[in-house]
């Protein structure tokens, strides 16, 4: 069954009644697409709930950056999420609060993302990912998950709320999922909808780009060979960044040493793409 709740009083009282059940929670900013689903999908098959949130989080949009114009269509997402209902025979809650039930007057608890924030995305958006943890922290104290979702295309974001979780809320699991992708192979993101299909195809180049880099690796190549090959590919001036870390803690690297996670952004017009490959 699905019950929509647009407060924090309605979850409130929903969750006394159920604080016996196992909770299985993905944060979303909505505009529902199947990578969010599969999500909700993984929170329904190990929890005894599935619980989504739609909620557009005005503190990881920085100056300039697409607040207002971000899709908001809930009675879509509604309709989409609907589709797993007949599949799981679990109670299914969409979270679709006001702004003032995630930042009530006064709020003050403002939280600061670890140090490997500073690099790669939030190079390109300095005060974004202070958002993001701060909203998902806020997020988790209201919803009380045992375990929260989030896919792996955001890679750094996902490193960022591992490492505040086990600072602030050791007991959820935070789990990574892989990347659901478009047909042509394109990571699915909301801001894919502003390309046009032949914008959508010019994306691959950062695809494409991240699997070169793989490539090599798994041939063998060095950390010198290899910085010279991202080197050669950011010719391309539509690349924002393209490096490669630790998959484990998102450290540099100063030789090849798996696991390794290749990250790249790639922008069409005012549109920037996030992708990346593991090399585990």
């Amino acid at each position: 069954m699905i019950k929509l709740f647009k407060t924090n009083e309605e979850y409130f009282n929903w969750h006394e009644k159920n604080q016996q059940k196992t909770i299985g929670f993905a944060p979303t900013m909505g505009n529902i697409h199947n990578a969010h689903l599969s999500l909700l999908e993984q929170a329904l098959i190990e929890n005894e709930v599935g619980i989504i949130s739609i909620y557009v989080n005005p503190t990881q949009f920085g100056e300039g950056e697409d607040f207002d114009a971000y899709p908001r269509t809930l009675s879509d997402d509604i309709e989409k999420i609907k589709t797993l209902e007949s599949k799981y025979n679990k109670d299914i809650i969409i979270y679709a609060p006001r702004e003032t039930d995630i930042y009530p007057q006064g709020f003050t608890n403002y939280l600061k993302a670890h140090q490997i924030a500073a690099d790669l995305e939030g190079d390109l958006r300095p005060t974004h990912f202070d958002g993001v943890v701060t909203v998902v922290a806020r997020l988790f104290e209201i919803i009380k998950p045992h375990k929260s979702y989030f896919g792996k295309k955001d890679y750094q974001q996902l490193k960022l709320i591992e490492l505040m979780a086990r600072e602030h809320y050791p007991q959820v699991e935070v789990k990574g999922m892989p990347i659901i992708r478009e047909p042509n192979g394109l990571a699915m993101s909301s801001r894919n909808n502003y390309l046009s299909p032949a914008q959508k195809d010019e994306a691959l180049a950062l695809r494409n780009s991240l699997l070169a880099v793989s490539k090599e690796i798994e041939k063998g190549a060095s950390i010198n060979e290899i910085k010279e090959l991202i080197q050669n590919l950011k010719t391309d001036k539509k690349l924002n960044y393209l490096d490669l870390k630790s998959a484990i803690d998102f450290s540099p690297l100063n030789e090849i040493k798996k696991p390794i996670v290749i990250l790249g952004n790639y922008q069409i017009g005012s549109t920037r793409l996030l992708d990346n490959v593991e090399v585990l």
